[in-house]
């Protein structure tokens, strides 16, 4: 009997144990399914075109303010603000190798009745193939410069330096002498807007300087 009463025991805590078990796997799948949720939420631009050009009475500089990220990836310089972080990609081709063909070809000459000579020649032609290697990384836009942090390829430019960024729908291209980038993200709309936000308050600051030059001088006189 007590026997009995053991292995109904030991039945009972495996059983019990089994159910926590696949309780906690199903747990987990369900954490796993809603951060890939949230990852694919993010990575998708929902952004609406000009909401952040809405003004109103705010100045531009206040909305940069208020949109500001406090938390980034990134390590910023001393009084640095960062205003975007996202997904970025870059794509580079090139052609390898892969493989060779080779080709034969000869005549013969006949030297007497029922002789001939057979000459031949072969050579090898290279096969080639362009391939494409996309490389994931993290695209940074500060009041400071633009940054695009990849395994390669990447770059981090002021915008003392920057010649031109032109953004299209999926992608961005950047400019610095002679150098050229192009970044996709699914974020490209954003980024307009943010630069010519950042645009906006660069012509505010410029105004606001020669406002307060012109009232120092007032004063003076």
């Amino acid at each position: 009997m007590d026997l009995w009463i053991i292995f109904s025991i030991v039945i009972i805590l495996i059983f019990v144990s089994v159910l926590c078990f696949c309780i906690y796997m199903l747990l987990v799948s369900i954490g796993c399914f809603a951060r890939k949720v949230f990852k694919d939420a993010l990575s998708t631009n929902n952004y609406k075109s000009g909401a952040i050009l809405s003004l109103g009475e705010q100045t531009a500089s206040a909305k940069l303010d208020e949109i500001e990220l406090l938390d980034v990836s990134m390590k910023l310089r001393y009084d640095e603000a960062c205003y975007f972080e996202g997904e970025g990609f870059s794509y580079h081709t090139k052609e390898v190798v892969v493989g060779y063909k080779r080709s034969s070809y000869g005549k013969s000459i006949r030297v007497m009745r029922g002789y001939s000579i057979h000459r031949s020649n072969s050579k090898s032609d290279v096969i080639r193939k362009t391939v494409e290697t996309a490389y994931q990384g993290r695209l940074f836009i500060t009041n400071e410069r633009i940054v695009f942090l990849a395994e390669r390829y990447g770059f981090d430019i002021g915008f003392e330096n920057l010649s031109n960024i032109t953004i299209y729908n999926g992608y961005l291209e950047v400019f610095a002498g002679s150098k050229f980038y192009r970044v996709y993200t699914p974020h490209s709309i954003f980024i307009r807007d943010l630069i010519t936000l950042m645009n906006i308050c660069h012509d505010e600051q410029k105004y606001e300087d020669v406002h307060t030059s012109l009232v120092a001088k007032n004063v003076n006189l």
